[in-house]
Formats: C-alpha cells, sequence, structure tokens
C-alpha cells in the first residue's frame, strides 16, 4: 500500500469516525403535536397547538423563535413558561419571541384560522391538498419543522373515498376509472363519485351474477345426486324383490 492510498483511508477514517460522533451527540428539538389534527376543512375555523420541549437541546439562550401559517386570517400566540414566569408574544400571520432565559422549559405554540381553499386538486398527490398549518423556525438559520395538514370538503372526501373503493374492482388504467380521476382533479366530485358508483355497481351486479351462477350449479349437481342415489336405490329394491 502506496502513502497516497494510505494517507486517504486515514482521511476517510476520521470523516466517518467525526460524522458518527456528531450523529451521536446532536438532539434534535421534541414536540408535542397531538394538537394538530391529521385533516380539516376549508372553510372551517380551526386551531393547531404544538409544544416545544426542551428549547435549549439545540440551542444557547438568546435565541429567535418564528412562528408562521397558511391559515388564513392566522393568529399566532408564542408562550414561554417558566418555573416562575410566563412570557408570551402574539401576531397575525406570524410571530416571534426571543426565548433568552435559559429556566424556560418549553414553549407552547397556538395558531388560529381558517382553513384556506384548495387551488388543486389531485388524486394521485394527496400531499398537494396539503397545507402548511404551523412553521416552527430559527429566524436566523431556518425552518426547524413544519406540520402540513390534508384539507378537504366533504364532497371531494365522499368523492376520494369512491374512487378509493373502485380502485379495489379496476386496474388504474380502466377508461372509467381514469375518468373519474380526472373528474376529481378537476373538481367535479359529483361526477366523479357517480363514475366510481358505476364501476363499484358493475364489480357488484358481475358478483351477483357469478354468485348466482354458482348456486344454480350447485342446486343442478345436487339435483342429479339426488336423482343418481333414488335411481340406484330403486334398483337396488327390484333386484331385492326378483331374489325374493
Amino acid at each position: 500500500m502506496n502513502w497516497t492510498h494510505s494517507s486517504k483511508v486515514i482521511v476517510l477514517a476520521v470523516l466517518l469516525a467525526v460524522s458518527l460522533g456528531a450523529a451521536g451527540t446532536a438532539t434534535a428539538f421534541e414536540f408535542d403535536d397531538s394538537g394538530v389534527n391529521d385533516e380539516m376543512e376549508v372553510g372551517q375555523q380551526q386551531t393547531a397547538t404544538v409544544v416545544m420541549e426542551e428549547p435549549f437541546a439545540e440551542r444557547n439562550p438568546g435565541w429567535t423563535l418564528s412562528v408562521d401559517s397558511e391559515f388564513e386570517d392566522a393568529g399566532v400566540t408564542i408562550t414561554a413558561t417558566t418555573p416562575t414566569e410566563t412570557i408570551q408574544q402574539s401576531g397575525e400571520g406570524e410571530a416571534n419571541l426571543t426565548l433568552d432565559n435559559e429556566a424556560i422549559d418549553q414553549v407552547e405554540i397556538e395558531v388560529t384560522g381558517t382553513v384556506p381553499e384548495i387551488d388543486q386538486y389531485s388524486y394521485e398527490n394527496p400531499d398537494q391538498e396539503k397545507f402548511t398549518a404551523v412553521r416552527v423556525s430559527d429566524a436566523d438559520s431556518g425552518v426547524i419543522e413544519t406540520w402540513n395538514v390534508k384539507r378537504y370538503t366533504p364532497e371531494s372526501q365522499e368523492a376520494r373515498n369512491r374512487i378509493d373503493e373502485a380502485s379495489e374492482y379496476a386496474n388504474e388504467d380502466d377508461n372509467n376509472f381514469q375518468s373519474a380521476v380526472e373528474l376529481y382533479n378537476s373538481g367535479s366530485f359529483e361526477q366523479a363519485t357517480t363514475e366510481a358508483d358505476s364501476i363499484i355497481e358493475s364489480q357488484e351486479s358481475s358478483e351477483q351474477t357469478q354468485t348466482m351462477l354458482f348456486v344454480g350449479v350447485g342446486v343442478v349437481v345436487l339435483l342429479l345426486l339426488v336423482g343418481g342415489g333414488y335411481y340406484v336405490y330403486s334398483q337396488r329394491s327390484q333386484n331385492t324383490n326378483k331374489l325374493q
């Protein structure tokens, strides 16, 4: 092994050790996000709440927490607590609070507003229909965590559910199925639901026909068995009478 190759191996080993050491010692922020719903209805007033625990796990005291949201008419409130006091800052659409007291043990973030309309529906890509309910950032270094929430209308949800059900019966390349998806994506939810229902009803009708066919075959087989049994029984009876 020559020196050049050996030096490369040593450098790579050092870099690997450093990266592993950094990964082992880094501590990520922890959030309690149980106050954020998984999905929200368009046009409804909603509240999303997250709690940051140990705000100095990755930052020294003095860093500025920034919060913003895509809620319409969003009201943002940041509340930091210590064992002896509460520090609060509110704003419209966004709010900032400098965390300069090392006694702060948790920070509650509450965002309230109206769920915005969906610009473009996409059955194939549900994430496209989500919106950012809460985004937490370090004012100096950027985004820390984001909560993107599914949004829907009653009509879009019904159409998606019916297309999901239809997908169990139809191949994705099926023309009727593709038609239902395209209608959904264009916002024609009633038509999309009708198209999906036709796929489901067609399959159910086919299953009923098959069931009736199987029942019919079963009845025929049963009749043949009964008739055959009776024939065998009658033949044996005749043979017995002849012997007597």
